[in-house]
């Protein structure tokens, strides 16, 4: 377990002179939500841990501009059934994502527990895990205590459905690209049998048996289709260590890294099916090649 975040979520109107909007407030303590959302890293004036120090908030950019707010300054903030506050901008971040820059605040749990006037309750408590795959695991346990509970993978449905149908896409592609590969190799020894006929011809006039002949063609159809395996797992481990490094930022700045799964058995599976379709493919062009006449090949 990486973090555990304890929140407090209101929305929230924010007034600055004539101008105003709705914002989603949420109560965190800095320290841990750094950890969940990496706010930290976005900020691009003031500091996080300032919300600490009570009636201050951190806003994304667009909406400070949008209300024509700076470091600072000091507005109101009201909603039905809240108490009016007035708090003062202590920090600017900007995640780069229109939605949450502008619709997203940050304030301390004991300011939005006051700004609410519910007492000392919490709306939610994230929790990031070192292995995002055991997030549905946690969930259903969590579920068993009589928790609420919410994986990744439920909060983000959406995007685990895409993910599944790109799985199943991807599988078609491969085993397209497997077929075609296996022609290939195919049309790769079939010419080969014919530019070595001479050679052929020579070997089996030396003593080299039909079934020599067959075996040397198929352990080089075979290595063909190791090289290319071992070159395509290489590529597609450098692929998939570059994809994890991609981040999903959920509706309130949640950051997760995109989960791809690496799992050397593939590989190993995945190069096995593609030197045994390589020995497949040049099976015929091996058989070919040891029914040749000596004396005829030897001609050309």
């Amino acid at each position: 377990m990486i973090a555990v975040s304890p929140n407090i979520a209101a929305i929230a109107t924010m007034v600055n002179k004539k101008k105003s909007d709705n914002v989603v407030m949420i109560g965190v303590n800095p320290l841990e939500e750094n950890k969940i959302s990496g706010v930290k890293k976005v900020m691009v004036e003031g500091d996080f841990n300032s919300i600490l120090g009570g009636n201050r908030i951190v806003m994304g950019r667009p909406l400070a501009k949008k209300l024509n707010l700076k470091i600072g300054d000091t507005f109101q903030v009201s909603f039905p059934d809240a108490s009016t506050r007035n708090l003062l901008v202590s920090g600017i971040f900007e995640y780069g994502i229109k939605p949450v820059d502008e619709s997203k605040t940050f304030v301390s749990i004991d300011t939005a527990q006051r700004f609410l006037g519910k007492g000392d309750v919490l709306t939610s408590i994230e929790i990031k895990l070192k292995d995002q795959s055991q997030a549905e695991a946690v969930a259903n346990e969590l579920k068993s205590l009589g928790y609420n509970a919410k994986s990744w993978q439920q909060s983000f449905s959406d995007i685990v459905r895409n993910l599944a149908f790109e799985r199943t896409r991807n599988d078609i592609i491969l085993l397209l690209l497997l077929i075609i590969a296996t022609f290939g190799i195919a049309s790769i020894m079939n010419v080969l049998v014919q530019e070595k006929t001479v050679e052929i011809g020579m070997l089996m006039a030396m003593g080299a048996t039909p079934g020599n002949i067959r075996r040397l063609f198929m352990l080089e159809s075979g290595l063909l289709g190791l090289l290319g395996a071992i070159l395509g797992c290489i590529l597609g481990l450098v692929v998939s260590l570059q994809l994890q490094k991609i981040q999903i930022t959920g509706s309130v700045g949640q950051t997760y890294n995109l989960p791809i799964l690496i799992n050397p058995l593939n590989f190993f599976i995945l190069a096995f099916i593609a030197v045994v379709l390589s020995i497949a493919a040049g099976t015929y062009p091996a058989y070919k090649a040891s029914q040749l006449d000596p004396v005829i090949a030897i001609k050309g």
